[in-house]
């Protein structure tokens, strides 16, 4: 079957790379044009223009991303009117906050710019969504060194860090982001007064996308055994989110189509009141090109649909296709689109003792772990080599925790000794991930470090097994 979209994000994607590695002039511009140009020709129809189009369109947008248009002058000294987008205590007592200037002043002179800022301040009672008026300097991010970080702020659309002097006013937020700050507030005690600290970091980072209070141990832990995936907001959790939310609407307004609206703007809600990371912005798509399948009554294709999404992503900010946040999300669905049906029809011909939703959990996780493994080797230089049978232990408990953490949340507001038994359940089954995790640390080669690879061979890695994909496909059309 040919994915007209695949293409089309397969050009973009080489457009921008092609920017974000290489110096363009003229000369070198039009060499890669013609490129490009003549390797559409293996393309039929309309699809080899539309492809050349949008090669040249990735080159552009990742061109005016990684471009400072601002006019500022760094030297000098500048004084903003923000909104507080997000604010994180860390650990030293300091308080990083990002920013959303809206009103720039050189002294007495307005300046018609909008920015994006990072910035670190003294006074930990600032809210989020509260507006401030700050005077102080703008520093570029730096390109150089192992961490990159022009591009990782750049992709999250930070533009500058800005470097505070003085804090001259506080203005309290509005009604509505005064109810976002209330609802966080009642989840977050709910879970730090329930729970002992530890437990209650790890359900903070499943249910609100808050990692900061995480542990290194518990990072590492859950890193190194491959389940590092459960401590952020991901498909998985939006998923069992959402058909809970769909069946008890459904159940009150006895309309398929209402319920699907209504399950979409409440987690459109969920994801402003998490911040809308990447990854639930991710899965929030997803789930709403499914119901729109849904309602149109057309059948849901998760690679098509998959391909619409990473494309909708790298249009607002190309960047990301750098960061490894997109690159696993990607990746893992990527995988199940691809390999979870091959692999779960070579299973099933072995004929194992076990269920078939034990299978189907099996397939899943083989088919994430082949096509993620690469992208963690080039970043991270190691394997974890027990991750798959992890994930098939793990993965089962994971839709309870987030639904038994949901209704503590709730609970917590009716009744103590409801959410007191609600986070016994809780403290155990995390205590259970604990203990699985390192069970299997104890074991030899869990962890198998690496020298980083070619970027080459994730190229032929990845044709081998697209390859016996399609050998599987033929296989089974002749049989």
């Amino acid at each position: 079957m040919i994915y007209p979209i695949l293409y089309i994000l397969m050009y973009y994607i080489f457009g921008i790379i092609i920017r974000r590695y290489f110096y363009i002039t003229v000369s070198s511009a039009l060499l890669l044009f013609f490129i490009i140009f003549i390797s559409t020709f293996f393309i039929k129809g309309w699809l080899r223009y539309v492809s050349f189009i949008f090669a040249v369109l990735g080159l552009l947008v990742c061109a005016n991303s990684m471009s400072n248009a601002d006019g500022l002058n760094l030297d000098n000294v500048y004084t903003v009117e923000a909104l507080i987008k997000h604010k994180t205590i860390l650990k030293n007592g300091t308080t990083r906050v990002l920013l959303r200037a809206d009103k720039v002043y050189e002294t007495d002179r307005h300046i018609d710019v909008k920015l994006n800022l990072l910035a670190y301040i003294d006074d930990a009672q600032v809210q989020e969504y509260e507006r401030i008026t700050l005077e102080g300097e703008f520093i570029e991010l730096e390109h150089d060194g192992e961490f990159n970080e022009f591009i990782y702020y750049r992709a999250r659309k930070i533009d500058y860090k800005f470097d505070i002097l003085s804090l001259h006013d506080k203005v309290e937020p509005t009604a509505f982001y005064s109810i976002i700050n209330r609802i966080k507030a009642i989840a977050h005690k709910a879970l730090w007064n329930k729970l002992p600290n530890e437990e209650a970091a790890i359900l903070s980072a499943m249910i609100l996308g808050d990692r900061d209070n995480l542990t290194k141990a518990t990072q590492e832990l859950y890193k190194y055994s491959g389940i590092y995936h459960i401590l952020a907001i991901s498909g998985l959790h939006i998923s069992i989110l959402a058909r809970a939310l769909h069946f008890i609407i459904y159940r009150l307004f006895r309309n398929d189509k209402a319920a699907y609206i209504v399950t979409i703007l409440l987690l459109g809600l969920y994801s402003f009141i998490t911040g809308n990371s990447l990854s639930v912005v991710i899965a929030l798509l997803m789930y709403i090109l499914r119901c729109v399948a849904r309602i149109l009554n057309r059948d849901y294709d998760l690679l098509n649909n998959t391909s619409i999404v990473a494309m909708l992503i790298l249009m607002y900010e190309p960047l990301y296709l750098f960061d490894i946040g997109f690159l696993l999300s990607f990746s893992s669905v990527y995988g199940i689109a691809i390999l979870r049906e091959p692999i779960l029809r070579v299973i099933i011909r072995l004929k194992p003792p076990c269920s078939f939703f034990i299978v189907n959990i099996f397939a899943s996780s083989m088919a994430v772990t082949l096509f993620n493994t690469p992208v963690i080797v080039y970043n991270f230089y190691y394997i974890s080599t027990y991750a798959l049978f992890i994930n098939l232990v793990i993965l089962p408990a994971t839709g309870f925790i987030i639904m038994f953490a949901i209704a503590l949340i709730f609970t917590s507001l009716i009744s103590g000794h409801i959410a007191a038994l609600i986070s016994g359940v809780l403290y155990f089954l995390l205590k259970f991930y604990e203990m699985v995790a390192r069970g299997f640390s104890l074991l030899p080669f869990f962890i198998i470090n690496i020298k980083p690879p070619e970027f080459y061979t994730l190229f032929i890695y990845y044709f081998i097994l697209i390859a016996l994909v399609l050998f599987e496909n033929s296989m089974r059309k002749r049989a």
